[in-house]
């Protein structure tokens, strides 16, 4: 019987309630979204952290590379083609429901030997009143809307 060696994994803690977890394997990240507490206002505000998750000899690690800030969103999703996400608004209790916006990971740069990622927004803000659904396809190219 071959014994398995084990593998260390590192976590990430938010003090946050954690909105919506997005993953893309194929290109081995994630985005998670969650309230900025520190926005004091009527409308809640949302940030988005990008992380990537890497083999390090015998560990997993979750190394974050980036984040977005005050947006009325609160849900994230990747395309698995690594280039484009999506953040969206269905909950029916919020004012800013059916509010989405479009973006494009436009490059990986380096930044003191750590790895960042550069958005893009190429569509911000848009409302689709009463949407309760919202999906993007593989290629990041059609999104699909539900009312």
């Amino acid at each position: 019987m071959r014994k398995e060696e084990p593998i260390e994994i590192s976590s990430i803690e938010l003090k946050e309630d954690v909105g919506n977890i997005s993953i893309d394997s194929n290109n081995n990240r994630m985005a998670v979204i969650h309230k900025d507490e520190t926005f004091k206002s009527i409308n809640v505000r949302y940030i988005v952290s990008f992380y990537e998750l890497s083999m390090k000899q015998k560990s997993l690690e979750i190394i974050k590379i980036a984040s977005i800030a005050n947006n009325l969103q609160n849900r994230v999703v990747l395309a698995s083609n690594g280039c484009f996400f999506a953040l969206y608004n269905i909950n029916e209790d919020s004012a800013e429901r059916g509010r989405f916006s479009l973006g494009m990971i436009a490059k990986e740069t380096k930044d003191k030997g750590k790895k960042q990622l550069n958005f893009e927004f190429t569509k911000q803000n848009l409302m689709v009143n009463g949407m309760n659904f919202f999906n993007v396809d593989p290629s990041g190219r059609f999104i699909l809307l539900g009312t």
